[in-house]
C-alpha cells in the first residue's frame, strides 16, 4: 500500500467540521484527495458514523424519541408536509424477488458454514 501526502492540520479540522454535513465524495474534492483516502482518515481520527457526526436525527430516531409507535404517514403529512420539518430524504431501493434474493442468501450462508466444518 503506498504513502499518500501528509494531512495537514488544516485539512483535519475541514474533515472533522464537515464530517456528516457534507458528503465524503464532496470533501474528497474539496481536499483534493480520494474518497478512499478520506474514509481512512475518518477511520483513523475516529470521527464514527456519519449519521451521528450531522445537526440532524433520523425519522425513525425522531418517532421513537417522541413516543410514536404508528406508521409515520401522520407525523409525515403533519409535521413534514403541513409545517415544513426540514427533510433530507434518502431513496432505498425494494428488492423485487424477496423470496428469491432470501432463498439464495440462505443457500450461500449453509454453503458456507457446510465448507468451514469441511475445512477442520
Amino acid at each position: 500500500m503506498g504513502k499518500g501526502r501528509t494531512w495537514t492540520k488544516e485539512e483535519i479540522y475541514y474533515l472533522s467540521d464537515k464530517y456528516g454535513q457534507t458528503s465524503i465524495k464532496q470533501i474528497a474534492k474539496n481536499l483534493n484527495r480520494t474518497q478512499s483516502a478520506v474514509r481512512n482518515k475518518i477511520t483513523r481520527l475516529k470521527l464514527g458514523k456519519f449519521l451521528e457526526n450531522g445537526d440532524y436525527i433520523v425519522f425513525n430516531q425522531l418517532k421513537i424519541a417522541l413516543g410514536y409507535s404508528g406508521s409515520g404517514s401522520y407525523m409525515n403529512k403533519s409535521w413534514i408536509k403541513d409545517r415544513g420539518l426540514p427533510v433530507h430524504r434518502k431513496k432505498v431501493e425494494k428488492i423485487k424477488d424477496i423470496k428469491g434474493t432470501i432463498k439464495r442468501l440462505l443457500g450461500y450462508l449453509i454453503e458456507k458454514k457446510t465448507t468451514s466444518y469441511r475445512n477442520r
